[in-house]
């Protein structure tokens, strides 16, 4: 139910209610996602002390911020938009999203200006 929550407070956040053009889901790949967030105006992110990863591992990618050595192999990742930051959980080697939530910023509009700070806007 908690995920349930995050996902309808994320989905409220980018599109003012609708569900991320109706597609954006728990257990959708992560890399139909992060091409969602992309066309959202969204921007990997890379927070202070985030793993480097091996560019030849599926999860590898460049919002990275760590990945759990268990056998779910859960990993999150970091985006943002303006001051907005979001959390992506995600399971297994080649990943599926598990959970998203708002983490900073989440009741500011998505257009705000970045604000100088921890963290860098990953490439």
């Amino acid at each position: 139910m908690r995920s349930a929550m995050a996902v309808l407070l994320l989905t409220m956040l980018f599109h003012g209610g609708a569900l991320a053009d109706g597609r954006f889901r728990n257990m959708m790949p992560y890399g139909e996602a992060r091409e969602m967030f992309l066309r959202m105006g969204y921007r990997p992110y890379m927070m202070p002390g985030a793993d480097i990863c091996d560019p030849d591992d599926p999860r590898c990618f460049p919002e990275l911020e760590y990945c759990a050595k268990s056998r779910t192999w859960a990993c999150t990742y970091t985006w943002r938009r303006g001051k907005t930051i979001i959390e992506v959980e995600t399971r297994y080697d080649n990943p599926i999203v598990a959970r998203s939530e708002c983490v900073v910023n989440c009741t500011q509009s998505p257009k705000s200006v970045p604000a100088s700070g921890e963290g860098v806007a990953a490439r």
